[in-house]
């Protein structure tokens, strides 16, 4: 009996350690929260926002630690981050009036892609590749979000 159940455990952990990545790993608890009980698309892109801003610092902390191990699950937390704020915004955004907070959103995107590509010269040459990839990835969200805000 004792094999039976270390299997089910182990099988249990290996189940939800994928399902979580496809949960958004990208987003703390209280944000996940804050995402599911909100209706409106204008509040959760704020929250989109606010961890959009904390990935960057985050980001930025470990390039200047020069603890790169730990950058590229960061940059690809980001990445899904804004992939998954492009999904729900162009689903759900309103496009006859300009969303002020898509434009915050855009601006801190615009702001955060500058800031990192000004850092890339401190990036060893083994993770550049990974890491400009991202940022591109990026870009081309953002690039998605300025249509989305600029399209007559």
């Amino acid at each position: 009996m004792t094999p039976f159940l270390c299997s089910t455990i182990l099988f249990s952990l290996f189940w939800t350690q994928e399902n979580a990545a496809h949960a958004g790993d990208f987003l703390t608890p209280s944000e996940k929260s804050q995402i599911e009980r909100e209706d409106n698309v204008e509040n959760r892109i704020r929250i989109y926002e606010s961890a959009s801003a904390r990935i960057h610092r985050t980001i930025r902390t470990l390039i200047e630690r020069q603890e790169f191990p730990e950058l590229l699950p960061q940059l690809r937390a980001w990445q899904d981050l804004t992939a998954e704020a492009f999904r729900d915004i162009d689903r759900n955004i309103g496009r006859k009036k300009k969303s002020k907070n898509l434009i915050r959103f855009e601006i801190q995107l615009r702001k955060a892609l500058l800031d990192l590509r000004n850092l890339k010269f401190q990036i060893p040459h083994e993770y550049q590749d990974e890491f400009e990839s991202v940022l591109d990835r990026v870009d081309g969200v953002h690039k998605k979000l300025v249509d989305i805000l600029f399209q007559s």
